[in-house]
């Protein structure tokens, strides 16, 4: 369902997508026109609760599992946009990490991108203390990464996970 108002220049809209577990995603705010150009932007969309096995329908093989929620805050214009945004899987899982023995994961991470730069913070923890910590950000050019700053800490996990990553490892 949609809704939505057009008064001095601006769009103005609230809109829900719908599923048979309710409430898929929701999307709300307004852009200013211009013209033909839009102007600037001002969205915020959240993703309450995303079955993650959704997903298994384009990357065949992966065996996503979990549940993943989303928030996106945008700002700017489309040519320069500014978007905060907060993801969250829990009960994460996918085909590579079951082969490894891995139990079900959490995995938040939070970031702005902003002027071809993507700022990022992520956690992926599990059980037996298994942690993984990133932080750092991307330097983008379109699509393409020019520079990678990052800091990485790893704490009880096990070597074996690379097996199933690398096929022939041992």
């Amino acid at each position: 369902a949609a809704s939505g108002k057009f008064a001095e220049d601006r769009v103005d809209f609230d809109a829900n997508l719908s599923g048979k577990d309710g409430v898929l995603a929701k999307a709300t705010g307004g852009v200013t026109i211009a013209g033909t150009a839009i102007r600037d932007l001002s969205i915020n969309a959240d993703i309450p609760a995303l079955p993650a096995n959704i997903a298994n329908a384009f990357v065949p093989g992966l065996g996503a599992e979990g549940t993943l929620s989303a928030n996106a805050i945008t700002s700017g214009t489309p040519a320069n946009p500014i978007v905060d945004f907060k993801l969250d899987w829990k009960d994460a899982a996918t085909s590579h990490t079951k082969a490894a023995g891995l139990s079900r994961l959490a995995l938040a991470a939070t970031g702005k991108y902003a002027g071809d730069r993507l700022d990022f913070d992520a956690n992926l923890s599990g059980s037996g203390g298994i942690a993984l910590k990133a932080a750092g950000n991307l330097s983008l050019a379109g699509t393409s990464i020019r520079a990678v700053d990052a800091t990485v800490n790893a704490s009880n996990v096990p070597a074996a996970i690379a097996n199933s990553f690398v096929p022939g490892l041992g």
